[in-house]
């Protein structure tokens, strides 16, 4: 049975402005938070109990459209009560900026912890003893502490960190540390000794959630997931799985009786499934276009507006391919043409032009940087579809749709 998607108060604007609702470009929310029952729940239950996670998916997934949907539904008023802040890792280059950035989100959450009202000198000064402390206003003009790093920012992040922890459970709090870029860590020259610190930082909060996220899926698991890992067992894994495509479906079909009173054809739902993969960046980026029309799309106007995107990405593309060694695009090419079970097969060898043995480096370069992926089915590909059509256009899923699928209406 459809149910009508209800847009907000900017469908006033426009069609654009109701495509915007139905298919965010900034974190999901509210109709357009789908499929995540299951992950909302144990999140939820991971940051009451102070559990902590890493989030194990590809980049722009939906990681903060999750986290943010259940920071909201997690009222203040209710127990235990939830501070919570964002640390940004992307411009990091060196222990001191690193504990620069982790001492700003500190203060920021024990200025929550202990009520912004209450940020003064004479309270804030026997809470955390023996640190330099500054009070500013921040960009939403409220009381924060500001932290000094001191002669040695590592022992200052411990201490403000762990006396944070003993004020938060006196105030019956739970932290929430959301760390994002946490790839950028392992090029700084102290890295490890970084990462032994974060890790002990980790096991001793008893009243915190660490939510930790990169942009770089290969190195999140030398992080978390490899035996050497510096960061293994203080976080569980956390995996968000792909949307359904009953569900996506169903929300195209609800998507446009709300737009336009009316079904689209399951040709065209097909096709967006196959050109996203189900990607939801891709699929809110490519429906939000297709959405912003005065008429619903058919099967063509799905395939222009895909390949439209993806020559707009196409600088993105060329950045990535620059970085590459000629044998490493090759290899990466003929994945594009055909994924393939056995890479360093004499077929595929021969294909890329490369001995059998750089094939095999390319391929784990290419892994590293996530510019490939292993499918469950033991298959090698370009792991991302604007990526896979900037290198070679798959026509064949789009003449398989074409000819072998009815167009029924949903």
């Amino acid at each position: 049975m459809t149910q009508e998607l209800t847009p907000g108060k900017e469908t006033d604007t426009g069609t654009g402005a109701i495509a915007t609702s139905l298919f965010p470009a900034k974190p999901a929310d509210g109709q357009s938070f789908i499929d995540r029952t299951e992950e909302h729940k144990r999140l939820t239950a991971d940051i009451s109990a102070a559990r902590s996670a890493w989030f194990d998916c590809p980049p722009r997934y939906g990681v903060n459209s999750l986290i943010e949907q259940v920071r909201g539904g997690m009222r203040y008023w209710r127990k235990p009560r939830i501070t919570s802040t964002n640390y940004r890792l992307h411009t990091i280059h060196d222990t001191q900026s690193f504990c620069a950035a982790m001492l700003e989100g500190v203060g920021q959450l024990a200025s929550q912890t202990i009520r912004r009202p209450n940020v003064e000198a004479e309270i804030i000064d026997k809470l955390f003893v023996g640190v330099d402390m500054q009070i500013y206003l921040d960009e939403k003009h409220l009381q924060t502490i500001g932290f000094l790093a001191g002669r040695d920012p590592l022992k200052t992040l411990i201490q403000v960190t762990r006396d944070l922890d003993t004020i938060a459970g006196e105030h019956d709090c739970r932290s929430v540390y959301i760390v994002h870029d946490l790839q950028q860590i392992l090029a700084l020259r102290e890295s490890s000794r970084l990462l032994d610190t974060l890790h002990n930082i980790i096991d001793a909060s008893k009243n915190a959630t660490w939510l930790m996220q990169g942009n770089n899926r290969n190195a999140m698991h030398r992080l978390f997931l490899d035996e050497d890992a510096r960061l293994h067992g203080c976080c569980a894994r956390f995996t968000l799985r792909p949307i359904k495509s009953s569900v996506y479906s169903q929300y195209l079909a609800d998507a446009a009786q709300s737009q336009w009173n009316c079904f689209i054809g399951r040709k065209a739902t097909a096709m967006i499934l196959a050109l996203t993969e189900r990607h939801p960046y891709w699929f809110n980026l490519l429906c939000r276009r297709l959405w912003s029309s005065d008429l619903p799309p058919v099967i063509q106007d799905v395939v222009n507006e895909w390949l439209d995107l993806v020559r707009q990405q196409h600088h993105i593309s060329s950045r990535q391919m620059e970085h590459l060694s000629p044998n490493q695009r090759a290899v990466l090419r003929c994945l594009a043409e055909t994924p393939t079970d056995q890479p360093r097969a004499k077929a595929f060898v021969a294909r890329t032009r490369v001995s059998s043995a750089s094939v095999g480096q390319a391929i784990k370069i290419l892994a590293e940087q996530d510019l490939v992926k292993l499918n469950p089915d033991g298959v090698w590909s370009v792991a991302d579809p604007v990526m896979q059509w900037s290198l070679y256009p798959r026509t064949d899923i789009v003449d398989q749709i074409y000819e072998k699928l009815p167009d029924l209406y949903l």
